[in-house]
């Protein structure tokens, strides 16, 4: 009886002392969309390379809003990478042999997010293969970039609209 009662008195305090540590951690999304324009060209095989300009990431904000502060962030990860096609109307993917996704911020090395290689056929939108890198150095800052480089494998005779949604789970301690 006595073995009993001191292995559930350790389980209890094991429990407490976890629960007291998990309730000084916070996990939360930050989502992020911007739109590029792909332009008609007749580069088949060559790599093209679209930039979007900066986008701001309101990390500050996004941060206090979630009783945190940029020192107490541990990781951030991409957890989805979307490219869809807004225009022109039903335009598909299929012009496409691979896509990669690279980031990068003021004083950062640029890296590789995402990746998608070989495209099938028919998609008006690519769910991006992400990579499982710590991006906190990117996010955190006031703004990064996204740079696509594709190849092609047909011509395409008109500008392609894209919108590319990304989302970032944050993990970090609490104030």
């Amino acid at each position: 009886m006595n073995k009993f009662l001191i292995i559930l008195l350790s389980i209890s305090t094991l429990t407490a002392i976890s629960c007291k540590k998990l309730k000084n951690l916070t996990t939360f999304t930050m989502e992020f969309e911007e739109n590029v324009v792909l332009k008609s060209t007749s580069n088949i095989g060559l790599p093209i390379k679209l930039v979007t300009p900066d986008i701001k990431t309101n990390s500050s904000q996004t941060f206090e809003s979630n009783d945190t502060r940029k020192d107490l962030v541990s990781d951030i990860n991409l957890t989805e990478l979307k490219i869809k096609i807004l225009k022109p109307s039903g335009a598909t993917f299929d012009f496409l042999k691979s896509i990669e996704v690279f980031i990068s911020a003021p004083n950062k090395n640029e890296t590789s997010v995402a990746i998608l290689n070989p495209i099938g056929d028919g998609l008006y939108e690519l769910n991006m293969q992400t990579t499982d890198v710590n991006l906190k150095d990117y996010i955190a800052e006031e703004s990064f970039t996204i740079r696509i480089e594709t190849v092609m494998d047909e011509v395409i005779s008109q500008d392609h609209e894209l919108v590319i949604y990304s989302k970032y789970k944050v993990k970090a301690k609490l104030l």
